[in-house]
């Protein structure tokens, strides 16, 4: 049974990034949220869905894990991403 979420969707619709990263316990509702936030944009880009299979990561794992998802070197995620530094808002 998928419960909508609109608030939830509506926030990534407002926080609109490169690359976003939603975590939570299986059963939360994760991928319903994606799918319709997904089905509310015009174009979606590229989307890439990595499961951590609850460990904690480092960020090398972690970008090379993206690497991996994306098709590209490791040392090209950030670039990317279009950014050139790794940092937290």
């Amino acid at each position: 049974m998928l419960v909508p979420r609109p608030h939830l969707s509506n926030l990534l619709k407002r926080e609109q990034h490169r690359l976003q990263l939603l975590s939570a316990p299986a059963g939360y509702g994760k991928t319903a949220l994606v799918h319709e936030y997904l089905q509310g944009l015009e174009q979606p880009g590229q989307v890439v869905w990595l499961r951590l299979g609850g460990r904690a990561q480092t960020l090398e794992s972690l970008n090379s894990a993206l690497a991996s998802a994306f098709g590209v070197a490791a040392d090209a995620v950030l670039a990317l991403l279009g950014s050139g530094k790794v940092g937290t808002e």
